[in-house]
């Protein structure tokens, strides 16, 4: 006859021992529910670990953003060029000549004859270009900190693109324009704060 408890006797002895099996199904699930709140815990801990860690680095960013952003602003709002520091000819020829191009490029002249000879094919070509058509020089005044300018070439349709920021004149970058192109820009310039200047 089955039962779930099974009572064994121990004659002479005069005493009575009653044992009562744990389900192996139950000591399983308790085993299991464990090792769940442990990995709960341990997510939840990561999880208050990282928003701890977020909003240290978020503070830190606001007291730069507050501290040091205008203290640079400042700064280049002092070292900022003047217009008068700017010789589109000048810069013109450093362009031509590779000036700007980083020096692993297979473009950039090396050596005393090849910088040589960049120099005056330079000169030779900014003079021709600018004598043909003359140039336009437009100028962008970015809050006292930075002024942008540009150079448009008729004679070849490139434009040529300057930041003076930190006492000097770094060129950006040039790119071929249309003369539809150089009308709308101008068009919209005659209503902004830029300025176009036609110079032969």
């Amino acid at each position: 006859m089955a039962s779930s408890e099974r009572t064994k006797t121990m004659r002479g002895s005069g005493t009575t021992t009653t044992t009562t099996p744990t389900t192996t199904g139950q000591q399983q699930q308790q085993v299991m529910s464990d090792d769940e709140n442990r990995q709960i815990l341990f997510y939840a801990l990561c999880a208050i670990g990282g928003a701890l860690v977020l909003k240290f680095v978020l503070n830190a960013l606001f007291l730069v953003y507050i501290f040091v952003f205008p203290l640079a602003i400042l700064y280049a709002i002092q070292t900022c060029p003047s217009m008068d520091t700017f010789d589109a000819k000048k810069e013109l020829k450093r362009v031509m000549r590779g000036h700007h191009l980083p020096e692993d490029h297979p473009n950039k002249p090396r050596g005393w004859f090849n910088e040589t000879m960049a120099r005056v094919q330079a000169t030779v070509a900014t003079e021709v270009a600018t004598g043909l058509s003359g140039y336009e020089v437009s100028v962008y005044n970015l809050l006292g900190a930075a002024i942008l300018t540009k150079v448009y070439v008729p004679s070849v349709q490139m434009t040529y693109v300057w930041l003076g920021i930190v006492e000097k004149w770094r060129f950006v970058y040039g790119y071929e324009t249309t003369p539809t192109t150089t009308a709308a820009a101008a068009a919209n310039g005659s209503s902004s704060t830029s300025a176009y200047a036609r110079r032969s």
